[in-house]
């Protein structure tokens, strides 16, 4: 099951990830109130790992909303090491996220507010360190 922890490469996970984890700490005490979402993307040809035959992701997201100021940004991460990538470099919407997982994210939202939200990316909007 992914339900708790799925293999993602170490350089990853110490590294761009960690620092968007970082920011949205930053960004969750700014604002009063975020939803965070983030998993990986699953596939039916997964890689497969030892003698429990575990899967490996090829990719991940994260998908963080304002909905107080109807704001949101999306990140898609490939399971590999980015060296001195910023979180910055890697936003998307959050449409291109849905395209690429299947998921639906942000539906207790009115649709008008949340087709145009996810639609669009405010980078002046989202502070990055």
């Amino acid at each position: 099951y992914f339900s708790n922890i799925c293999p993602q490469d170490r350089g990853l996970n110490r590294g761009v990830w960690n620092d968007l984890e970082m920011t949205i700490r930053v960004w969750a005490k700014e604002h009063k109130l975020i939803y965070i979402a983030c998993g990986p993307v699953i596939e039916k040809d997964l890689k497969r790992l030892g003698k429990n035959r575990v899967g490996v992701p090829r990719m991940f997201y994260k998908v963080v909303c304002d909905p107080e100021k109807a704001q949101s940004i999306g990140f898609l991460f490939e399971n590999r090491d980015y060296k001195q990538t910023s979180p910055r470099d890697l936003a998307v919407s959050v449409d291109r996220v849905e395209e690429i997982t299947g998921i639906d994210f942000f539906t207790q939202l009115p649709d008008k507010i949340e087709k145009e939200m996810e639609a669009n990316v405010d980078m002046k909007f989202w502070s990055f360190f």
